[in-house]
């Protein structure tokens, strides 16, 4: 049998038999080749020859460098280019979009017409602008949601915005807090003690968030708790670090009857509250019942839990307000004069000039933020303190306290409600008007 070998099957068999991998046989057959083919000699020998390891051409090696060259410089734009997009993402999503805000940091003005809701406000001091105002509407039930971002030239620390619904409107909410409800508007702070209304006295942690909304500390100051929930009935003692420093005892105890009347309200196993105190050097305790706080209020204190608007009816009852973010009572350094509008007609301004023994002192004028019109159901309040009438006015003399009313509509004609009606007024009080009527059959103003 042969063993010869033609040139295409010696030339694939040279890179085993160079690296000594083919058999004995195979190693014969390709020698007996190689001494008779001079070109297959030739191959295995510059196969056999090292690499060359000198540079390559010049020319091959500039061009390597400029294709090097341009596949660094789009790299570097690809990625300068990510950089940009999602720096400009993540400002877009920071400035633009923003943060849900906390309640807290923020003051809102609410009207409700119809079917359209406005809403008005303004972070202050809070450190964020608004980035934005979102609507959302289900059943009935109108949801807006605040959104905060830093301040800078985009965004500001006012907004105001408004929102046309698709039907009737039963319930608005701002963050999550019900602000309208029942054809009432709800203050912040009523929203805010809604919200945290609590089933059962054993929970602290809830019981003391209520407090701390109500402004248990700020009348007060520092506190401790004792809870008596071994048997009925359930009862949370108040222990005050200092209840008199402000106030007489008399004042003091107006201020505990009222929050306990919060509270009682609100937790709902809760019946009574005591306040620990010293007055004068002497050890004093001083206890509102349930039965008490509902003799107060004039019904049963729990039914004031039912719901938002029952929680603001039961702040007003007790004369208490809002000054920025806190709920405090009226103290004896300021009256308020509420005018709600219950008349047909869109009320642009209201002014109150006030007399004192039939001498004009001045005018007080009143409007919504941002000029919206005082809707229906919609109210405006008028603020009296010290300052506002002659130096040394004694607190009597509130007595002689008379005030004409005249409203102007949104077209801008102005009707003159009441001239020099006699209202004795006094500080610490809160006084609620209703105007009702209408252009034709003329307005009447009543209080509530």
């Amino acid at each position: 049998m042969s063993t010869k070998l033609n040139c295409d099957i010696v030339r694939d068999l040279l890179p085993s038999y160079v690296d000594g991998l083919t058999s004995k046989t195979t190693n014969e057959a390709v020698n007996e080749h190689l001494k008779e083919c001079t070109e297959c000699t030739e191959v295995l020998q510059r196969m056999k020859e090292p690499e060359k390891t000198g540079s390559e051409p010049k020319t091959e090696v500039n061009y390597l460098k400029k294709i090097r060259r341009r596949s660094l410089q789009k790299g570097f734009i690809v990625c300068a280019v990510i950089i940009i997009l999602v720096l400009a993402a993540a400002t877009f999503r920071i400035l633009y979009i923003g943060e849900k805000a906390y309640t807290e940091d923020f003051y809102s003005d609410l009207s409700v017409t119809d079917n359209t809701v406005k809403i008005s406000g303004d972070f202050g001091i809070s450190g964020s602008g608004a980035a934005r105002v979102a609507f959302s509407e289900n059943d009935g039930v109108v949801d807006i949601t605040v959104y905060s971002a830093p301040k800078c030239f985009i965004n500001s620390m006012t907004f105001d915005s408004e929102y046309k619904t698709k039907g009737n409107i039963k319930e608005v909410r701002v963050n999550g807090l019900i602000r309208w409800e029942n054809n009432t508007l709800i203050s912040e702070p009523a929203a805010e003690l809604y919200s945290l209304k609590n089933p059962y006295v054993g929970d602290i942690v809830a019981d003391t968030k209520i407090a701390g909304a109500l402004g248990v500390p700020n009348h007060f100051g520092g506190y401790s708790s004792q809870l008596h929930t071994a048997a009925e009935p359930y009862g949370w003692m108040l222990i005050l670090d200092d209840a008199s420093s402000s106030y007489n005892e008399e004042e003091v105890q107006k201020i505990m009857l009222r929050d306990s009347c919060v509270l009682i309200a609100l937790i709902e196993n809760l019946d009574y509250v005591t306040w620990e105190y010293t007055a004068e050097g002497e050890h004093k305790e001083y206890t509102v019942t349930a039965e008490h706080a509902s003799n107060f209020t004039g019904k049963n204190i729990k039914d004031f839990s039912s719901s938002a608007s029952e929680v603001q009816n039961l702040l007003n009852k007790l004369n208490m307000n809002k000054y920025g973010k806190k709920m405090a009572f009226l103290t004896e350094e300021v009256f308020f004069m509420n005018i709600e509008n219950n008349t047909d007609i869109n009320i642009k301004n209201i002014a109150i000039d006030y007399y004192l023994d039939g001498e004009p002192l001045a005018t007080q004028a009143a409007q919504n933020a941002n000029g919206w019109e005082v809707a229906k159901d919609s109210s405006l309040e008028f603020r009296f303190t010290p300052a506002d009438f002659p130096f040394k006015t004694q607190g009597y003399k509130l007595q002689q306290f008379s005030f004409d009313l005249r409203v102007t509509d949104t077209e801008g004609k102005e009707y003159t409600i009441c001239e020099g009606k006699k209202f004795p007024v006094q500080y610490g009080l809160s006084y609620r008007f209703s105007l009702t009527g209408d252009s034709e059959a003329g307005f009447t103003l009543t209080e509530k």
